[in-house]
């Protein structure tokens, strides 16, 4: 009997970026590029690995790009003294540091890799360059991303007027 298979020839093989692109497609931020559209887009990207504990970036330096978390988790602190505050603690999918791509000014928090942790990195000057070559697609994508951040800032600006009414009500005169 004959043991020969087609199956590894006729197999198709499989992209070295596959597995960023599975995963920037699942994306809400990505959901209007067509595939050829995400790969173009995928040029932009630089994946790199921190180690935990390691930090991304720190409160109050330039922002360069945003990070989409492709394995791991990182922390979004205010660091302190006695103790960080943590803003926020994200998984795989989750990006951050999008502010950057809209402005060169200071982080506002710290940035964390909670455990061994793979991001894409998108840097302003290179999206820049892109939205210049491909002012459709780049528009699509700051129009999503402002959208994402005025969200965040009506959910903020809930839990701040949450905080500010318990605050008030436990001393009137902190008002």
């Amino acid at each position: 009997m004959n043991d020969f298979s087609w199956a590894p020839w006729l197999s198709r093989r499989k992209h070295p970026n596959q597995d960023l692109f599975d995963l920037l497609e699942k994306l809400p931020l990505f959901d209007t590029f067509n595939p050829k559209e995400l790969h173009k887009f995928m040029q932009l990207i630089y994946r790199r690995q921190y180690t935990s504990g390691e930090t991304i970036f720190k409160e109050r330096e330039p922002g360069v790009g945003m990070y989409i978390i492709l394995t791991g988790a990182v922390r979004i602190i205010l660091p302190s003294e006695s103790e960080d505050i943590q803003l926020a603690y994200l998984g795989p999918g989750h990006f951050f540091g999008e502010l950057a791509l809209f402005s060169e000014g200071p982080r506002s928090a710290t940035a964390v890799a909670d455990e061994d942790t793979e991001l894409a990195g998108i840097y302003r000057p290179d999206f820049i360059e892109y939205s210049q070559q491909n002012p459709l697609i780049g528009n699509r994508l700051l129009f999503h991303l402002a959208n994402i951040i005025c969200e965040k800032l009506r959910r903020t600006n809930r839990e701040y007027r949450l905080i500010k009414y318990q605050v008030q009500k436990q001393n009137p005169a902190a008002a």
